[in-house]
């Protein structure tokens, strides 16, 4: 069994984490806010019963891991950052709530529909970059090679958004649910209405416009596929020709 002592550090190693992984979370641990999905609910609910019948809302921040491969995650959590005050500015406080790393949950009124609009405008955009592979490889001997491919394309962001009407306050946490399980089917910069039955929207939208060069997976040296692979993760790849021996390490690289 752990000790209090062991138990405390690892509370304390999670917390870290996760602080250094998104700037929201760190807000709503010095806010001391909930910060489970019940406890989300419970508090909208407060905001949402003296407005009956009114609408919820759901946003989902679109393609954030592709996002987060090209950009890094810093990047992605300016983007969260920035999506939660758009809602701060537009919205009354208590009215949205965040229940996911990249999904809020807003109340609005009817007069108030036009907002959800206006968001998903003041979100959207687009920036280029330039995206690409290369290879540096090492010959038993010392010989060194370097290989680059690049390309000019455009990264947008983009959110989903499904609403639907609520008029009984104890249905809130089933109709989140619904928005939950329905958002990831819609179009991306539409607001669109989920109390029908939702067809998904193929092929899923991606962040990327533009074709990406495919990286070649040979050696530069005997232009042998094969290799032992000793170490890599979604954007490097270092091994061994199994041809002639060389060390070869390949990346995936952005500049933003």
């Amino acid at each position: 069994m752990e000790s209090q002592g062991g138990i405390l550090d690892i509370f304390v190693k999670v917390r870290y984490l996760l602080q250094r992984r998104s700037p929201l979370f760190t807000l709503s641990l010095q806010e001391d806010a909930p910060v489970t999905i019940d406890e989300q609910i419970e508090e909208l609910k407060l905001y949402i019963e003296p407005l009956l019948a009114c609408y919820l809302a759901i946003f989902d921040l679109a393609d954030t891991q592709r996002r987060n491969l090209y950009l890094g995650h810093e990047e992605v959590d300016k983007d969260i950052f920035e999506f939660n005050n758009l809602l701060a500015v537009r919205l009354a406080e208590g009215s949205f709530k965040r229940i996911g790393g990249d999904k809020w949950v807003v109340s609005v009124t009817q007069q108030q529909l036009n907002i959800i609009d206006n968001l998903i405008l003041a979100y959207k955009k687009e920036v280029p970059i330039s995206v690409g592979w290369e290879c540096r490889a090492i010959a038993p001997n010392g010989t060194r090679v370097f290989i680059e491919e690049k390309r000019n394309v455009l990264i947008s962001r983009a959110v989903r958004c499904g609403y639907l009407g609520i008029q009984n306050i104890d249905k809130v946490a089933v109709k989140v649910k619904e928005l939950v399980e329905k958002v990831w089917r819609l179009p991306v910069n539409l607001a669109i209405s989920v109390e029908q039955e939702v067809k998904i929207t193929l092929p899923k939208w991606q962040c990327i416009i533009g074709n990406l060069p495919n990286i070649l997976y040979n050696c530069p040296f005997c232009n042998c596929t094969g290799f032992n692979w000793l170490d890599g993760c979604d954007a490097t790849s270092y091994g061994i020709c199994k041809g002639c021996g060389a060390e070869v390490d390949f990346r995936k690289n952005c500049i933003y």
